[in-house]
């Protein structure tokens, strides 16, 4: 780490990393770091802890320590989730599924069945291609060229398409929210495809 900046590793149970090949949370600490978020009282108690006097921003990324002592980055924490046993890496699917021409933007995550979890799908389209009669076909076309790169169970089972790119306060794409009308347009309507929109319409069961 930089001159006057504290770097922590902490395990799932909260305790401090200092041996090598462990894995663990990086938090960045001192006095460059903010105070929280604006008017978020929630964010802001997820996302900074106090250590020995010291505010803790939580990066989200796993790192360890390797045999010289020095910081390797390795994932980031959530971008992993598990379902059926299997660990799936979101990011991994959301880069294959931005190399599609033509998203622009795509959301990943977890979409909950009858209690069930399984791997949802957001593509967002320009304007023009989402608006396009074929627009119909857009899922069934991502869900092929995800099966000729990724393996069956990283494939989503749920997929929705939009033009309507919805960000976040930071101008990311608003993968909660997405997932959220994802999910909601499965469990309401038990749609396997969904197009989003001012003309919302279903594009199969």
């Amino acid at each position: 780490a930089l001159s006057g900046v504290h770097a922590l590793l902490l395990d799932r149970d909260g305790h401090a990393i200092a041996g090598p090949s462990q894995p663990g949370e990086l938090l960045i600490g001192g006095s460059q770091v903010m105070l929280g978020y604006l008017g978020r009282a929630r964010e802001t108690d997820e996302a900074f802890q106090i250590i020995d006097g010291i505010r803790y921003y939580k990066t989200g990324d796993l790192c360890e320590f390797n045999a010289e002592g020095l910081l390797v980055y390795l994932e980031r924490l959530d971008d992993m989730v598990k379902i059926s046993g299997r660990r799936i890496n979101l990011g991994e699917v959301r880069s294959r599924t931005l190399a599609i021409v033509p998203v622009q933007r795509a959301a990943v995550g977890v979409v909950q069945l009858r209690g069930r979890e399984t791997l949802g799908l957001v593509a967002i389209l320009p304007p023009a291609h989402a608006a396009d009669p074929m627009s119909r076909d857009a899922c069934s076309r991502i869900r092929e060229d995800l099966s000729r790169s990724l393996p069956a169970y990283m494939v989503p089972s749920f997929i929705g398409i939009t033009s309507e790119a919805l960000l976040t306060t930071t101008g990311k794409t608003d993968d909660r929210r997405l997932m959220s009308l994802l999910g909601e347009a499965v469990s309401v309507y038990g749609v396997r495809d969904y197009k989003f929109g001012a003309h919302s319409e279903f594009v199969g069961i």
